[in-house]
């Protein structure tokens, strides 16, 4: 039957687990701090994996495409999404510095950004696909969900979070009872 206690060892805080097995906290907080910079890194880049040659899209249609993200609101959804995801991280304890958010979003260049995302709607929407959906955004529901999206994305974002925490707990759980 496993124990499970606590001791700290200089500044790391120990995690017993079994006679023989102990957790160094101080290593899993910068392995927390680690994965956060790349999940944020992800979110921000994430669109970019798909990228094709931004030539083939015209003009025109590159236009209505930065018109079309202007009007969901991308580069503000995205900072609410990024900050949503940022104390999502903090709050697990992870140890990120105060100032780890605007020091990373000042790095962060969205009309770079949008460069890159450009092709990606290219690829999967037609020209009149793009204006459709601009004429969508401008409607009354259009507007709404632009409205309530932030709203529902951080919503959601928790709902996961606290169901995924679930069968967290029940993984080690399980494998506390194996050893």
């Amino acid at each position: 039957m496993p124990c499970s206690d606590w001791c700290c060892k200089g500044d790391q805080r120990i995690t017993r687990v079994s006679n023989n097995q102990e957790i160094q906290e101080g290593s899993d907080m910068k392995l927390h701090l680690t994965l956060a910079i790349l999940f944020l890194s992800a979110v921000i880049g994430g669109f970019a994996i798909a990228i094709q040659d931004d030539e083939t899209a015209t003009v025109t249609k590159r236009e209505d495409i930065k018109e079309l993200m202007e009007l969901m609101n991308s580069k503000d959804m995205g900072l609410q999404v990024m900050q949503t995801m940022f104390d999502s991280v903090k709050a697990l304890g992870t140890a990120i510095p105060e100032n780890f958010f605007e020091d990373f979003i000042s790095e962060v260049n969205f009309d770079e950004l949008t460069e890159l995302i450009i092709p990606i709607y290219d690829k999967h929407f037609s020209h009149d696909d793009i204006k459709e959906l601009s004429a969508f955004y401008q409607t009354p529901i259009g507007k709404k969900l632009i409205e309530k999206q932030p709203d529902i994305i951080k919503e959601s974002m928790v709902a996961g979070m606290t169901w995924g925490q679930k069968i967290g707990a029940k993984l080690v759980k399980k494998l506390r009872e194996e050893e």
